[in-house]
Parts: structure tokens; sequence; C-alpha cells
């Protein structure tokens, strides 16, 4: 049977049923059939019910029914799994306009799209759920756990969608939907975990300056769970920022500074011995800058300069490689003020 429903046409219309419609984007596998199921009752003059075995009953002369009873018979379908009949009995009350008294229709229909993998459908229910509608605090958790996930599965590259008949990931899908979230309800339980997801997709894709204010961001909120995660990966996301002792400065600055605070709040956290190496190799990278400096004025004849550079790599830092070229330069020019 094909329903006469304004909602289910469109949503046909859009390429759910029919995949790759140009100018639709879609999502693929696991995206199930929305088609319901349908069989005759015969002359009954009941309105529709709902069977596991056949589906949607069809009355020859019967009728839907009450809201209430479409309500009844789609949960029926709902709670034994088949998400198709449900979503059939429910945009029915859609289609008569029932939300306002059927207050949690709007996170079963959506409830029944993502079931059947039509994420972008669940979403535009959902969001109702916890933005108007509020049928229970529980209906309202379940909404934005449920929109969480979706935006979990495009950043992770667990749902890919479709464009034009080409299958693609997107992840700035998913970013969108977890940020929209997280920043309209920055105290939800998971949006700690949805700003560490987002910050190490920017990390893992060499995006250090995007992944550093959200790595902030999640170290704003004071969740025990990644407080020292997040402030290893921003000072990290800084220091892979460096090009070169000749270029960046302020970055090895900056990527010191906050490796210096991370040991100083977590002096034996789970990364203390990198950050500690990396010190170590920032020290490295100053010391052979000032080098580079010292050897610029020994070369151009200023050896006071000089002086001035080479004890700055010795004073700060004494066990870098550049210390012992510097240690050998202030000898050789202590050698040549001797003979003088």
């Amino acid at each position: 049977m094909s329903l006469p429903l304004r909602t289910l046409s469109t949503v046909t219309a859009c390429g759910l049923l029919f995949a790759g419609v140009p100018g639709c984007a879609v999502s693929e596998i696991p995206t199930q059939d929305i088609e319901p199921r349908f069989a005759s009752a015969g002359e009954s003059e009941q309105p529709y019910r709902w069977t596991s075995d056949l589906g949607w009953l069809e009355p020859d002369d019967g009728s839907w029914g009450s809201d209430e009873h479409v309500r009844v018979e789609s949960r029926k379908a709902f709670d034994a799994g088949y998400y198709a009949d449900a979503l059939a009995g429910f945009l029915v009350l859609e289609d008569r306009a029932a939300a306002p008294t059927v207050k949690d229709l709007n996170f079963y229909l959506a409830e029944c799209f993502y079931r059947l993998g039509h994420y972008d459908e669940a979403l535009e229910y959902f969001r109702p759920v916890y933005g108007t509608d509020y049928p229970s605090a529980q209906l309202v958790d379940q909404a934005r756990e449920r929109v969480f996930e979706i935006g979990m599965d495009y950043l992770k590259g667990r749902k890919t969608t479709t464009m034009l008949g080409l299958s693609f990931r997107s992840p700035d899908t998913g970013i969108d939907i977890i940020n929209e979230l997280i920043i309209e309800n920055p105290h939800l339980s998971f949006a700690d975990d949805g700003g560490v997801a987002i910050a190490d997709h920017y990390f893992d894709d060499r995006q250090f300056p995007e992944a550093v204010p959200i790595y902030d961001r999640v170290i704003e909120m004071d969740a025990d769970e990644w407080d020292d995660y997040a402030e290893y990966r921003a000072a990290l996301a800084e220091f892979r920022q460096i090009r070169g002792v000749d270029y960046d400065q302020s970055k090895m600055q900056e990527s010191l500074r906050r490796f210096n605070l991370y040991l100083q709040h977590h002096p034996r956290g789970d990364h203390w011995e990198d950050a500690r190496a990396k010190k170590r190799e920032l020290a490295e990278m100053e010391g052979e800058k000032n080098l580079r400096i010292a050897k610029f004025y020994l070369d151009h004849s200023q050896p006071r300069a000089c002086e001035v550079y080479l004890r700055l790599v010795l004073d700060r830092y004494p066990n870098s490689l550049a210390a012992r070229e510097a240690r050998e330069i202030r000898r050789k020019l202590d050698d040549t003020r001797g003979r003088w």
C-alpha cells in the first residue's frame, strides 16, 4: 500500500527510498527501508491495527481510528522493534497535527528514523524534543544523547553521506552537530567527551591551531576524567606548530609555558615523561637559536655581542648540545684574547 501521507511523501522525494536523487544528501548503510508492512483485514469495520506477523491490518472500509488508538498500535510496533511499521503510524498522527496532544510524538518519530539509519530526519525530530516539547526529563535526556551519538557517528566515519550518488565521510557534519548540542547545553555529562572528540579530530588531521582552543574548552569544564589528557594535548598541539628555530619563537615559548603548567598541575600525570622530554627538545631549540645568533655576531667581528649570546646559551641551557659548541667557541675566543 502507498500511504497518502504528506510527511512520508516528502521523505521519499528526498531520496530515502530511492538513493541518489540529485540534490538530496542521504545517508548510506546501515540505512534501512522505511516502507511499512500492510496486509488486508478483509471486510472488518475495525480501525487499522498492528500485528507482528503481517504489520498493519488494513480494513476495506475502516479508518485509522482515534489518535490514542493509532498511538497505542504504533507503540506496539515500536516496542517489538518494527520501526518502519511504527513510523507509519506515528506519521499518521503527525499528518493529523496531533503533536500538541501527543507530547512524545516527535521523540518516537525521531527514534524510528534513528533506528532505521536516517539521521537527517532523526535530527529534525529530536531537536524539538528538548527545544519545545519537553515530554519528560527521561525522553529529553535520551533525545540529547541520541543527537550526540549521531554527531559522533559522523565525526568518526561510522556514518557516511551521499551526494549526487557519491558516498563520502563528513566529520564536519558531526562537529557541527556536537558543537550545537554542547554549546547550548555545556553541563551535559558528555559535553567534555564531545569536546575531546572534536579536538582529537583536528589534532589527528594536523589542524593544530583549531585543536588548541577546543582542548582549552574541555579544561575549563573541570572534567577530572579529561583534565590531564586535554592539558597535555593542548601543549603538544602548540609544539607541533613549531616549524623551526628560525621562525616560531612565540610558539616555542607558548609550548614551553603549557608543558610547564602541565607538569605543575600533573607532576606524575599520564604524560609527565613525554612533557619533560618535550621541554628538553625546546631547550635544545632555544639553545640552537641563541647559538646561531652568537655565530652571526662572531662572523661579523662583534665578539662582545657574541659573548652575550654564548653566555645566554650556557646559563639557560647548560646541558644542551648547543652549550657544548658554545663552550668550544668561548674557549677559542679566550685563546684569541690571550694572544693579544
